[in-house]
């Protein structure tokens, strides 16, 4: 049964289906003309985005995209979804998504529970296998431009949550990039989809 937008509140707990509370509601996502709910922005926890065990900075840290298909059930106390944290933590990131705002139709409706805004999507493609290594250079996938290079793989358990790169290119300081960053690897470098535009969100070391 589809999910009643209205009963979603900014700040609920949200949850995985191994039950892992991955985050807080942020805002949702509906068709700008039927009100259909779409999407729903999540706030991570920082067991989720990988600050658990790394306080330095990140690239774009907090808010995911999670499709309204993926949500089991909805109240005012908590959400739950379809997705484990591992497929959490694979989510596409807030700036994947250029917002345009809401029309006053959308902000009434919004009053009701979390804000509802319409967007453009840039869908990502599919990522394939990564061999991750410490020390090999970290670039953008488009322009081919070095970031820095790995120098800290981040696990949870078994898993690459994430890696921090170390500067010798565009950046200023040690900076934890997620795992759902990262694009592909070769021989010669990590390539991360990310562009220079998103470096401006970089929040200083510890304030992450």
């Amino acid at each position: 049964m589809p999910v009643d937008h209205s009963t979603l509140l900014p700040g609920t707990p949200v949850y995985s289906s191994d039950h892992t509370q991955i985050g807080s509601l942020e805002r949702i996502l509906a068709n700008s003309t039927t009100m259909e709910l779409r999407q729903i922005v999540v706030r991570e926890s920082p067991h989720t985005s990988g600050h658990h065990w790394y306080q330095g900075a990140s690239i774009l840290i907090h808010d995911i995209i999670v499709p309204a298909d993926k949500v089991h059930d909805a109240s005012e106390k908590r959400i739950d979804l379809d997705l484990t944290l591992s497929e959490v933590r694979h989510l596409p990131p807030y700036l994947s998504y250029q917002y345009v705002g809401a029309t006053p139709g959308q902000m009434i409706a919004g009053l009701a529970g979390a804000p509802v805004w319409t967007y453009s999507e840039h869908a990502q493609e599919p990522r394939g296998e990564l061999e991750v290594r410490q020390d090999e250079n970290v670039m953008f996938k488009h322009s081919g431009k070095v970031l820095g290079h790995v120098h800290e793989l981040v696990y949870d358990n078994d898993e690459l949550v994430a890696v921090v790169v170390r500067p010798h290119g565009l950046l200023a300081h040690d900076v934890l990039l997620q795992a759902r960053f990262l694009d592909r690897s070769d021989d010669a470098a990590l390539f991360a989809h990310i562009t220079e535009e998103d470096l401006k969100h970089l929040a200083p070391p510890g304030l992450s």
